[in-house]
């Protein structure tokens, strides 16, 4: 990614810039609130109103996941072809349509096209604002990048408790059509201050694919990739998709104590992502201890969670089964510390892209399975709204921990870099 020294811009750029950077992080705020919501905060109201499955609820994040993920390859190699800003404002536009049609369309096929839009254009968020900040703003980069984190987090957040109650004054078609009103306001502000900024010099680069050979045969980014992909996997489809339902369902919960509980967890996956580099330093660099206890508190938390639904326990052991694997599975800054010291300098970047598409793809995968479990046996329909019984959920999260065992081995395999960094 080509760098472009900051005194080159004048002061007015620079607060175009600013702009900018503020107006993306309110598009970064709604892709989280977009990608927690749908479907896990309006499960219930989307399957009674428009008769759906589990299955069909579940593919509207699955969509999503898919093509976030796959993007997530390529985004940056774009932005290095044209640049942030350009790749900014087509993501606005993309995005922007995608949550202002998703709660007007007539039909299936509409609805998943709509979130297939959502998907493409959030995926060009994150790597253009990360562009453009490091362009406008170097020295105070790290800062506005914790900030832009934590902004994400929040829209994670409001997604449950807040939306909820929305939802429940206005329905969910009037819920979501705000939140797409919103952001089509501040996408159309990105494409007008946007516009206006000066572009970087378009470059010719091609897709060099030979870069991915050479991550994919280190054996310990696989390892990594296992780890991550499958914790953050199962934390995240149980987040953004069935956690809600779950405790709806089964432990017998109000809509609104569910959501928050839900909002409960976003908040311990955002201070998890700061507080991981302090813990880092307090183990004197050590990561590995990071990923055996994100391995260790997936595979006991989805044990004892199909244990109690067998034997129908509504435990609250539940709930903090939930806080905890939120904060154990979002150590970013450690996982971008480990392929750093696992890769080399010209490799880092495909190796990022990898890790990310892989931990995406995998939300997606299970996201799919989640509705094909959950379907396995047929539910109760209470007041028009489909209520799943024990083994539904047991069944789920069964295979959530037997699809764990994989990343608690890889994790006790994977070498430790820190110590390395020590000895020299």
């Amino acid at each position: 990614m080509e760098k472009v020294q900051a005194p080159e811009l004048d002061k007015q750029t620079c607060l175009r810039m600013g702009l900018l950077l503020l107006l993306g992080s309110v598009l970064y705020f709604c892709t989280n609130l977009q990608r927690v919501a749908i479907p896990g905060s309006i499960f219930n109201e989307l399957q009674k109103d428009l008769s759906l499955t589990a299955a069909q609820v579940t593919s509207f994040g699955a969509v999503f996941m898919y093509i976030y993920a796959v993007s997530q390859l390529f985004v940056g190699l774009l932005t290095d072809s044209i640049g942030g800003i350009r790749v900014l404002l087509t993501g606005a536009i993309l995005f922007s349509i995608g949550s202002i049609l998703f709660p007007l369309a007539p039909n299936l096929t509409l609805l998943y096209i709509s979130r297939g839009f959502v998907g493409f254009g959030a995926s060009m968020f994150y790597v253009s604002l990360v562009q453009i900040a490091a362009q406008a703003f170097p020295k105070q980069f790290t800062v506005l990048m914790g900030w832009f984190l934590l902004t994400g987090c929040l829209g994670g957040i409001t997604a449950n408790t807040p939306l909820v109650f929305c939802v429940q004054q206005i329905g969910w078609i009037k819920t979501m059509l705000l939140v797409g009103v919103i952001t089509a306001v501040a996408g159309i502000l990105v494409i007008l201050t946007g516009f206006f900024l000066p572009k970087s010099k378009m470059q010719k680069i091609r897709f060099n694919f030979n870069t991915f050979p050479e991550v994919l045969k280190n054996r310990n980014n696989l390892l990594l990739y296992t780890i991550l992909g499958l914790c953050f996997g199962i934390y995240y489809v149980i987040h953004t998709a069935v956690g809600k339902k779950f405790l709806e369902d089964f432990c017998r919960m109000e809509s609104a104590k569910a959501a928050a509980i839900l909002s409960g967890m976003g908040i311990m996956s955002g201070a998890a992502s700061f507080l991981c580099v302090y813990i880092n330093r307090m183990l004197k660099g050590r990561c590995k201890p990071f990923f055996q206890m994100a391995a260790v508190m997936t595979t006991l938390g989805a044990l004892l969670i199909s244990i109690f639904t067998f034997f129908e326990i509504r435990s609250v052991i539940i709930v903090w089964l939930f806080w905890i694997l939120s904060f154990v599975s979002n150590i970013a800054p450690i996982n971008l510390t480990v392929l750093r010291d696992l890769n080399k300098q010209e490799y880092l970047g495909t190796a990022v892209s990898c890790g990310n598409a892989f931990a995406y793809i995998m939300v997606a995968v299970l996201g799919s399975a989640s509705g094909f479990f959950m379907d396995l046996f047929p539910p109760n329909v209470i007041n028009g709204v489909p209520v799943y019984g024990r083994m539904s959920y047991f069944s789920l999260f069964l295979f959530l921990f037997i699809l764990s065992l994989p990343a608690f081995f890889c994790a006790f395999r994977l070498p430790e870099t820190g110590l390395k960094k020590q000895e020299k």
